[in-house]
């Protein structure tokens, strides 16, 4: 009788070698707790390895997804798209659910040091997008203004980025730490994505509203 532990190392050993082989793979696994186990043995090995996970909630739940899994979903959405992955892992029941447009998940805007900025239009930018203006910014979605510094806890970053515009150009790039709100190290540039997976401008609102008449 074969063990369960040799039956792990032998699907470990399977794993791995089908990984090695040239081209995008995907790991399909059959819950999402098997998936998250499976991402962290491959993170160890391989490093352009994502992992999309469930939203945890069922369709037409009166609950939202959590900050950290819309963050951990749209990453592994950008990098797809910007071929940044080689390995996806992703559970039956993330697979089944619904996807956004990759027009959408699209950086709607480049930020580089030293470069002009228009910065009511990248307030605007926000704004539609669907981030949140707060006085000290805190979880990914949320913004913040103070005279000529703009922080933005950008969707796809570990860490919020703190913006210093002078005359109109990009004094510097930072990212820092939410909890103390100090500064961790200069980046030369940074692209700010959408904080949710669907757009929730008026265009979003407009074309929602046409396909829920046309459907329902």
């Amino acid at each position: 009788m074969v063990s369960r532990n040799n039956r792990n190392i032998n699907f470990q050993k399977k794993l791995f070698s089908w990984t090695n082989g040239k081209g995008q793979k995907v790991v399909i696994t059959s819950n999402p707790l098997l998936a998250e186990s499976i991402y962290q043995e491959l993170i160890k090995k391989y490093h352009k390895v994502s992992l999309f996970p469930h939203t945890e909630t069922l369709p037409y739940d009166f609950f939202s997804p959590s900050k950290d899994i819309k963050n951990l979903r749209l990453q592994a959405l950008s990098k797809l798209l910007a071929d940044e992955t080689h390995i996806l892992v992703v559970s039956i029941q993330a697979l089944m659910s619904p996807c956004s447009d990759k027009t959408h998940l699209l950086p709607f805007n480049l930020l580089k040091t030293h470069e002009e900025v228009d910065r009511k239009n990248l307030i605007s930018g926000l704004l539609s997008s669907g981030y949140e203006r707060n006085d000290v910014v805190r979880e990914v979605g949320e913004f913040a203004l103070r005279g000529s510094i703009i922080d933005i806890y950008a969707t796809g970053y570990d860490e919020p980025i703190r913006i210093e515009i002078i005359a109109s150009k990009i004094e510097s790039l930072r990212t820092f730490d939410p909890t103390t709100q100090i500064t961790i190290q200069k980046i030369d540039s940074f692209s700010a994505m959408p904080p949710y997976e669907y757009a929730l401008n008026q265009k979003g609102i407009d074309l929602f509203k046409k396909n829920w008449r046309n459907y329902f």
